[in-house]
């Protein structure tokens, strides 16, 4: 019997592209009730979300606004909340047009291997990332997911010891037995 495996899927610009204004939209929406912030007006400069994780995103717009890095990480699980009831509020109701070429078929064709596990890593939250991918009709593929979290403070050593003491996840290829 093959060694299962399991296949990691990142969501925006691996899977779908151009469905991100409602999640924009979300997030800035999250910051001015959470913290009275209008992102449009404080950032100083444009902002690449591309490889960023949501977290990071806010944090980054926040910290641009003048918030204390104190008052963020009190208050991420607010904004966080509040961009997934936005999310889910401003999201089209389909994202099908968003899915890139191929991807239904490639999706069908691994979540047919007994030996294959579709799952998610994202820097999205996860009721965004869930609703995205069930709005484009390709949330079934994946059984299992997970969103990238940035280590506050508060979370940071336990994030390392996780991760073994270095500065980063790493890419390796892990069985899904998780023996390696």
């Amino acid at each position: 019997m093959p060694t299962p495996v399991l296949l990691l899927f990142d969501i925006d610009g691996t899977l779908v592209s151009g469905a991100t204004d409602a999640h924009r939209d979300a997030m800035h929406e999250a910051l001015h009730t959470v913290h009275g912030v209008d992102p449009k007006r404080v950032m100083r400069r444009p902002l690449v979300s591309a490889g960023r994780t949501d977290p990071e995103i806010a944090r980054s717009i926040l910290l641009d606004a003048g918030i204390s890095a104190e008052r963020i990480d009190d208050r991420a699980d607010d904004v966080r909340e509040r961009c997934c009831q936005a999310y889910a509020r401003l999201c089209p109701a389909d994202l099908s047009d968003t899915v890139l070429p191929g991807v239904p078929e490639l999706l069908a064709s691994l979540a047919a291997r007994p030996d294959l596990t579709l799952a998610l890593l994202s820097g999205n939250y996860e009721a965004v990332a869930r609703l995205k991918l069930a709005r484009a009709g390709i949330g079934r593929s994946f059984r299992a997911g997970r969103e990238r979290s940035d280590p506050t403070p508060k979370t940071a050593p336990r994030c390392r010891k996780s991760r073994g003491g270095g500065p980063g996840p790493s890419a390796r290829r892990i069985p899904a037995s998780g023996r390696s």
